[in-house]
């Protein structure tokens, strides 16, 4: 007789769960409209798609708010101002060699090449010197207006009649007044003459001893004083251009190291003035 079978006590599996119910499409609606109002209830989304909008309407409608008026900046633009600075002192050489050429005469096949160099020059140095004068503060400004006034009517003369001396001469001041108008610039002019003076009182210390030692011969004595005169010319010669480099520097200096700069430079230069007058008398010390 078979055994009877063992009771199934495994259990029944659970009954599968129904599939959330989708929503009702209504009859007719497009699955882009489903999708649409799906999209709708995500907040995030909708945000987003606002900002494009947003930032669309401002990239096209941006050059229609544009009142076309071009821009200006004003103030040191040391890098512009050094290219134009140095433009001027290059240009302004080569037109006073272009019209000595063009004076003294040059071959005809160069002639073309020569005059159009020279209207190059006469139509652009008055411009270096209007941006030069555009960086500037006010004072400043107006001297150099000034002075391009002065300069553009010089060109403004036939070139045979213009005053080439008198052309170079304030060439040279426009330069040395306002090609250092940077501050790098500035304080390598000023530095500059003070490196001399070492030398020009070493000079005047060993003339002066010359002179008072007993046992000096005719010769040296002949050639302490020849030593004693080339110092004095130094000397007011650096007085010069120290009184007038510092002139740029004070210009970035606020006011008090201003002062205090300017009464020093003074000190100094009628110091040296008063070395260049009678190199036997003042105190090098």
């Amino acid at each position: 007789m078979a055994a009877p079978a063992a009771p199934d006590t495994s259990e029944a599996p659970a009954p599968a769960e129904s599939p959330a119910e989708l929503p009702e499409v209504a009859a007719g609606v497009s699955s882009w409209a489903v999708a649409w109002r799906q999209f709708r209830k995500d907040r995030l989304a909708m945000f987003g798609v606002a900002l494009v909008l947003v930032l669309g309407g401002v990239a096209v409608f941006a050059p229609l708010l544009a009142n076309g008026r071009p821009l200006y900046v004003r103030g040191y633009l040391t890098d512009f101002y050094d290219a134009d600075a140095a433009a001027f002192a290059d240009w302004h050489r080569r037109l006073i060699h272009t019209v000595q050429e063009l004076r003294a005469g040059v071959p005809r096949r160069d002639l073309e090449a020569t005059e159009r160099r020279y209207r190059l020059y006469v139509e652009g140095l008055p411009r270096v010197l209007q941006r030069l004068a555009d960086n500037l503060p006010g004072p400043l400004r107006e001297e150099l207006l000034t002075l391009r006034g002065q300069y553009t009517a010089l060109l403004a003369a036939p070139r045979s009649d213009i005053d080439l001396d008198a052309l170079d001469v304030l060439g040279q001041r426009i330069e040395r007044r306002f090609g250092a108008l940077s501050l790098s610039s500035a304080y390598k002019r000023a530095a500059l003459p003070l490196l001399e003076l070492s030398e020009v009182f070493d000079a005047v210390r060993d003339g002066r001893e010359t002179l008072a030692a007993r046992d000096a011969t005719a010769d040296e004595r002949a050639e302490a004083k020849r030593a004693l005169a080339a110092a004095r010319k130094d000397a007011r010669r650096i007085a010069g251009t120290l009184a007038e480099a510092t002139l740029s520097v004070q210009t970035f200096l606020d006011a008090t190291p201003r002062d205090r700069l300017a009464r020093s430079t003074g000190a100094l230069c009628r110091g040296l003035l008063a070395l260049a007058d009678d190199p036997q008398n003042p105190s090098l010390d």
